[in-house]
């Protein structure tokens, strides 16, 4: 994950994800980034491995099986706290 992604590019990046995955259509009204993705049928379980594959590629966090079970874990915007919180524990390396 870059030091320059905020909470919004993350989601964003998420979103253009899943709609990829699931060939959801930009006019849905019913979906939008607090959607369940799995209860309303939005991702099936091939949908659940690329989005995982997906996540460890483009943000380099590789999620834990407890991570997979987060409640959190059912919309974008959850998977971006998830991402998020990621980071946050990682220790720094640059320099000062």
């Amino acid at each position: 994950m870059s030091t320059t992604d905020t909470q919004a590019d993350i989601r964003a990046a998420l979103e253009a994800c899943v709609r990829d995955i699931g060939r959801i259509a930009p006019t849905d009204t019913h979906f939008d980034q607090r959607s369940e993705l799995f209860d309303t049928g939005y991702l099936d379980s091939l949908g659940i491995v690329a989005l995982t594959a997906f996540v460890e590629q483009r943000f380099g966090v590789t999620l834990a099986d407890d991570q997979l079970f987060d409640p959190r874990f059912t919309t974008i915007a959850g998977i971006a706290d998830i991402i998020a919180s990621h980071a946050a524990t990682r220790p720094h390396t640059g320099s000062a």
